[in-house]
């Protein structure tokens, strides 16, 4: 039989010794830390996601908006006039010569973009507009302008825009293109000759 006396100096003797495993309270402490980390981790990492999307609808937005008006703007200069429907989709540029069929331009949905039809090609080039809702073309009038000027205005898609939780309203306004028929860029292009 073991006497408590000799009990308690081993006991004692245990107590000091170094220990080698942990306990059931320092793991959890140690995994609550953890998952705390990861929660927040996770926080920043969903938010640069969006953040970088956000950017890319942004920079694919500019770039379809640059490329769609560009087109738009050199078809309407070299055109002597243009028709506009009723509701507004569709675009008819009368050519500069008599000899040449209209062009047209049409709006569509589903998803939103531009159609150019030319009556040359059987094929319609097709302009994407991400993250643009909807559009429409309208005539313009400006005093003393003798050119008569069609408008191509676009509006962004505010689910996305909301979607994407885009704070600054002005990344979220109307796109308005501009663009004088029958005026011909390059007649009226100043070259200075070069000083000898």
């Amino acid at each position: 039989m073991i006497s408590p006396k000799l009990l308690k100096s081993q006991t004692r003797l245990n107590s000091n010794q170094p220990r080698n495993a942990f306990t059931l309270i320092e793991m959890l402490a140690v995994m609550t830390m953890a998952s705390i980390l990861l929660g927040v981790m996770f926080l920043m990492l969903v938010g640069i996601i969006r953040r970088m999307n956000s950017a890319d609808l942004q920079l694919a937005r500019q770039l379809n908006v640059t490329q769609a008006s560009e087109v738009f703007r050199e078809l309407a200069h070299k055109s002597s006039g243009f028709e506009v429907s009723a509701d507004g989709l569709q675009l008819t540029l009368k050519p500069a010569q008599s000899v040449q069929k209209p062009i047209q331009l049409t709006l569509s949905s589903k998803p939103f973009r531009l159609e150019l039809m030319k009556p040359d090609s059987p094929n319609k080039r097709i302009f994407g507009l991400t993250g643009l809702d909807h559009g429409r073309f309208s005539k313009s009038e400006i005093a003393g302008q003798t050119h008569p000027i069609v408008v191509l205005e676009l509006w962004p898609d505010p689910a996305q825009s909301k979607r994407l939780n885009q704070p600054a309203p002005s990344e979220n306004r109307t796109v308005r293109i501009e663009a004088a028929t029958g005026l011909d860029l390059t007649e009226n292009a100043s070259v200075k000759e070069p000083v000898k």
